[in-house]
């Protein structure tokens, strides 16, 4: 008797046990998604920096050379394309910056887009 119970303790345990590690592999592969979801979202943040910043720059020649809507096409590493257009504002010494980073998302089909408009004087 005490052989029967003894092993019906033992699968018990192996049992409870084994739910317990399937909920921390679930909680940990959570974990690494969140952090690579972070990790494309600061980086599609910084390239839409840079590229407002080369947009301005661009702008800023073209605006010594007289040409108005100016855009930037680009990719960078990880799959980020990047597209920045730079607008001026009527007779104004403002533009308009538009950068859009678009990466995709390995869960879905539909791509991830960072979207930053920047106003600036020239």
């Amino acid at each position: 008797m005490r052989q029967a119970f003894s092993l019906i303790t033992a699968i018990f345990i192996i049992v409870l046990m084994a739910t317990v590690g399937a909920f921390i592999l679930n909680i940990s592969a959570k974990s690494v998604k969140s952090t690579v979801l972070q990790y494309k979202r600061e980086q599609a943040i910084l390239y839409a920096k840079s590229y407002t910043e080369l947009a301005i720059m661009d702008a800023t020649t073209a605006a010594a050379n007289n040409t108005a809507n100016r855009t930037i096409n680009g990719t960078a590493a990880g799959n980020y394309t990047i597209t920045a257009t730079s607008k001026p504002i009527s007779d104004s010494d403002f533009i308009i910056v538009d950068v859009s980073v678009s990466y995709p998302d390995y869960d879905s089909a539909i791509p991830v887009v960072y979207f930053r408009r920047t106003l600036q004087k020239l």
